[in-house]
């Protein structure tokens, strides 16, 4: 087969003229010239939008024609495909004897299609020996539908397919659960490790066959969930930590037939990267997607209550199909692989089913398929959602707060629950949970003690007792019994100052740890008794809730810059995950799209408004002021440039160093690896030789430095 270019130069004016006239080709006054109309045709034909109203508009008949001749890859003999479809009378005006316009009245299926520009007659004038045929260009053959490959069905068994299957969405809420409620922290970035795997193995209604897998691509069931996920944006990479996304919460809040849908939509879309990623059926394949898209306009024809033989189909699936037929090349043909065969045996046994879309049975004599209801109401967009939906209610609580959760539940309170609860098992009818001590206080870290009973209260349509209610908040009272409080730091001008204020027993018994010969931790307790006795020795403090110095954000107050300060609460909301798991994470896109409204300078500023409150919240959630030895260390001018010039000479230092709680320095031997900052506090990596070991230095607090000979 040739080009379509290569037909329509071959073709004779007045035939270019009634195929043009055919597709509605408009020009000008006067008649185009030869070569404008095939360079015209040649690029409205195989333009997929068009070519497919043209295939929509054709009758059954010369549908039938053209997808026997796509089944014959593009070509047959002239002769029987006229002996089928009829004779395509030429077109020569004002000869006489001829048809002046066959084009405008056509009388037999292969005029039709001819003057429609789909076949072409080859060669035109056949020398001896050479047998004329019917082509169809390769331009259009590739975008013609394939024929249905439905082998003759049988009805069904009572029973409906599909409804043994593990539910997808069931086992999809579940991964989500597992990421809300455990810290994962995947491998290269993409994969979960097996223990969570395991763990999700008993949840689910038919457990997976995990023995001697090792890696999360190994099994199979659970890489093909965990790529849905990815695919439908569920799943976020937060740091190195892989949690629900913005996206997953709200997937989780639909209802069951929006969740199904959005997962099957984004499959379909998903780029071929990704399928090759998690190695699904077909990954060696340049477009796995584009052969599952094959495989499912074929599926799409099937009746929900039949049954179809399983090698049958494939078969008819490979003559039919040209996409399947270059997939096996000939040095592996010659051992006996067939990846045609095994990809769609794997496309159809594996994902397909797992995903409720066909249900197959091996027996004995042959394995045979059928497409569930949920199958056809995805391929063809018809009918109903064909399962019941979810509901907020049924959850019982026991005396003992044993939790019977039905598998009705909705997706959002399963995860809810889940995060708060310990796995006991399963029922008859549900799964089963525990409320233990250690799974309220874990719950802590995500829910507030009140949001934990209305969840518990209400959510889950469950009234609970007084008495369920005070063992709960039983298990609470040891971590809310734990108080955040902020120390107190006394600082003198001089250590000789400082001496001479601990010689009266009067001020040293309020005072607490020593932090430098400057500086004594005043418990918060005895700030008010020390005060009035500094007072009687003629020293007034101000208050320690002094007011401390203007932010700089302070400059943009005034300015109608709302993005400044969207994007301030959005880097301190994104800085929080450190210490709360978020419920909604920040998306980068949004972090991005602020920053890009400002200019360099507010965008400076910013960040350094968030790293100074982000430092006083690291002060106070560890219960202690600032770290920095007030007057101890080197000045951060004199002390970076040398360790730079030590980091970039590989010198080894000599240091002196002030540790946190001792009152004298110590002296360190390093070899300096690199400079880091947290939020607007310089750091030093260096390796110990005192310690034999690699720490992290304050470089504020190093109080000498020089070259080690």
């Amino acid at each position: 087969m040739q080009s379509l270019a290569t037909y329509l130069d071959r073709a004779t004016y007045w035939e270019l003229m009634a195929v043009a006239w055919t597709h509605n080709v408009k020009w000008g006054k006067a008649r185009p010239r030869k070569n404008a109309l095939v360079g015209q045709l040649a690029d409205l034909l195989p333009k997929p939008h068009h070519l497919d109203r043209v295939v929509r508009g054709l009758s059954v008949e010369e549908r039938s024609a053209l997808e026997t001749l796509v089944a014959a890859e593009g070509r047959m003999p002239w002769d029987i495909f006229q002996e089928w479809f009829g004779d395509i009378r030429p077109i020569q005006p004002h000869r006489k004897g001829l048809a002046l316009h066959p084009e405008r009245a056509p009388r037999s299926t292969s005029e039709r299609l001819a003057y429609s520009g789909l076949i072409f007659r080859h060669p035109r004038v056949p020398k001896p020996g050479e047998v004329e045929e019917v082509h169809v260009p390769v331009e259009l053959l590739w975008h013609l539908p394939a024929p249905k490959a439905l082998p003759q069905p049988s009805p069904l068994p009572d029973e409906s397919p599909g409804q043994s299957i593990p539910s997808l969405l069931d086992d999809l809420t579940l991964f989500l659960s597992l990421l809300h409620r455990e810290r994962v922290i995947p491998h290269y970035g993409r994969w979960v490790a097996m223990r969570y795997l395991h763990d999700l193995n008993q949840r689910t209604r038919v457990p997976q066959a995990l023995a001697g897998v090792e890696h999360e691509r190994q099994a199979k069931y659970w890489a093909l969930l965990h790529f849905l996920a990815e695919a439908a944006g569920l799943v976020s990479l937060v740091g190195k930590q892989l949690l629900p996304s913005v996206e997953g919460w709200a997937w989780l809040h639909a209802d069951q037939a929006t969740r199904y849908q959005r997962v099957w939509e984004a499959w379909q879309r998903v780029p071929p990267a990704l399928w090759q990623r998690y190695q699904l059926p077909g990954h060696e394949q340049p477009e796995p997607p584009h052969l599952m898209a094959r495989l499912l306009h074929h599926l799409a024809d099937a009746e929900s209550h039949q049954r179809y033989d399983l090698a049958a189909f494939m078969g008819q699936v490979m003559r039919q199909d040209p996409a399947f037929w270059d997939i096996t090349t000939f040095w592996e043909a010659e051992v006996g692989e067939d990846r045609a065969m095994a990809f769609l045996t794997e496309m159809l046994t594996e994902p397909l089913a797992w995903c409720q879309l066909v249900e197959v049975w091996e027996e004995e004599e042959k394995a045979t398929f059928g497409v569930t209801p949920l199958g056809h109401w995805l391929l063809t967009g018809k009918g109903t959602y064909p399962f019941p939906e979810e509901h907020r209610e049924g959850v019982e609580v026991a005396e003992d707060l044993t939790l019977f959760v039905p598998l009705s539940l909705s997706a959002a309170p399963l995860v809810q629950l889940e995060a708060m609860a310990e796995w006991r098992g399963w029922d008859e009818d549900g799964r089963l949970y525990q409320l233990t001590q250690q799974s309220v206080v874990a719950a802590l870290r995500h829910l507030t003690p009140n949001a934990i009973l209305y969840l518990l209260d209400e959510a889950t349509g469950y009234r609970l007792t007084e008495a369920q209610s005070q063992h709960i908040q039983a298990f609470m009272a040891d971590t809310l019994s734990t108080r955040l409080h902020r120390t107190v730091l006394l600082e003198t001008r001089s250590s000789d100052e400082m001496k001479r204020l601990t010689t009266h027993s009067s001020v040293r018994r309020h005072l607490g740890q020593t932090y430098s010969p400057r500086v004594v931790e005043v418990p918060e307790a005895n700030v008010g008794s020390l005060c009035k006795a500094l007072q009687r020795k003629g020293i007034h403090l101000p208050p320690p809730e002094a007011l401390p110095e203007p932010l700089p954000l302070a400059h943009l107050a005034g300015e109608s810059d709302a993005a400044t300060y969207l994007l301030l609460a959005c880097q301190l909301y994104q800085a929080l995950q450190e210490w709360v798991s978020l419920p909604l994470p920040m998306p980068a896109t949004l972090l991005s799209h602020l920053a890009a409204a400002l200019d360099e300078g507010k965008r400076t500023l910013v960040q350094q408004v968030a790293d100074d409150l982000l430092a006083d919240l690291t002060y106070a959630m560890e219960g202690w002021a600032p770290r920095h030895q007030p007057g101890a260390g080197m000045p951060l001018a004199q002390s970076l440039p040398l360790l730079e010039e030590a980091i970039r000479e590989e010198w080894t230092l000599e240091m002196q160093y002030w540790v946190l709680g001792r009152g004298l320095p110590s002296q360190r031997r390093v070899e300096p690896h690199r400079l880091d900052t947290l939020g607007s506090v310089p750091y030093l990596i260096a390796y110990c030789h005192e310690a034999q070991r690699v720490l992290i230095f304050r470089v504020d607090n190093i109080g000498q430095l020089e070259q080690a000979l």
